[in-house]
């Protein structure tokens, strides 16, 4: 489920569809009040884009967190990558960073949608996780394979250290594991 800031696109229907209907009984009625309407209509229209703009949401930060981790990869900056796994995950960090050096990765796309879910809690979550698709391109650290596309379905999951959320596990999946799931 999406929260309210997550996207303006509510914001910009709400507006549209006052402005479309006030512009609409001004044609049919010559009323000049509505025009107002127009205005007020534009300006919640205006509103939610601006509020999309100013407030990031955990789910937007969560989406960066994971574009951040797959642009390190892609560029083979393997400690970069790794900073952003939990400093309590030391035994994942190991596993990561084994993982990343035996392959050389030019390339990863990340398919939507990003299933992001956070745990319950009474206030901010502190924990959450996030389930996609990417194919990744690449070979092997000795260049006998190069330029494979390999599809993974992936389960990351986070905790919120501060205003920052970090990679506490992550697994990987053949492409269609996610299929098999249960609906949640």
């Amino acid at each position: 489920m999406m929260g309210v800031f997550d996207s303006s696109i509510p914001l910009l229907v709400v507006g549209m569809v006052i402005a479309l209907g006030c512009v609409s009984g001004w044609v049919k009625t010559g009323y000049r009040r509505l025009l107002a309407g127009v205005g007020i209509g534009i300006a919640v229209a205006i509103l939610g884009i601006l509020l999309d703009q100013l407030i990031e949401t955990d789910r937007e930060k969560l989406e960066i967190v994971i574009q951040s981790v797959a642009a390190d990869v892609r560029a083979g900056r393997v400690e970069e990558a790794v900073s952003h796994l939990s400093p309590n995950a030391g035994d994942l960090r190991d596993r990561a960073r084994g993982e990343l050096r035996n392959y050389k990765v030019t390339g990863i796309a990340i398919k939507r949608p990003i299933l992001i879910e956070f745990e319950p809690s009474n206030g901010r979550p502190t924990r959450a996780s996030a389930e996609f698709n990417i194919v990744v391109t690449g070979g092997d650290a000795g260049g006998l394979i190069e330029n494979q596309q390999v599809p993974r379905y992936l389960i990351v999951r986070f905790e919120r250290d501060g205003e920052t959320w970090l990679v506490d596990d992550y697994e990987h999946h053949d492409p269609l594991f996610g299929m098999r799931l249960p609906d949640k």
